[in-house]
């Protein structure tokens, strides 16, 4: 795929749905994440390492793979910074 071309977000969904994965809106993904507010979610969606949305028609949504991935990362963080 060359650099001007886009990944198409169908085609992304429907891939990672046979791989076994799935896809969570910002309300599913705040909840899954801790029983965040919406707008929590949100707001931590945009800081930088954060996996980033793919748009479903007018929906962002996240692959709960990432999310999973994004929250080790984070724990492995925060427990090096302790022991430092």
């Amino acid at each position: 795929m060359g650099a001007a071309e886009k990944e198409d977000p169908i085609l992304a969904v429907v891939a990672a749905m046979i791989a076994g994965d799935r896809w969570l809106a910002a309300d599913a993904a705040a909840v899954y994440m801790g029983q965040m507010p919406r707008q929590t979610f949100v707001q931590l969606s945009a800081r930088p390492g954060f996996p980033v949305a793919t748009w479903l028609g007018k929906r962002r949504v996240w692959k709960k793979s990432e999310l999973d991935a994004y929250v080790e990362r984070e724990r492995v963080r925060q427990q090096r910074q302790r022991a430092a």
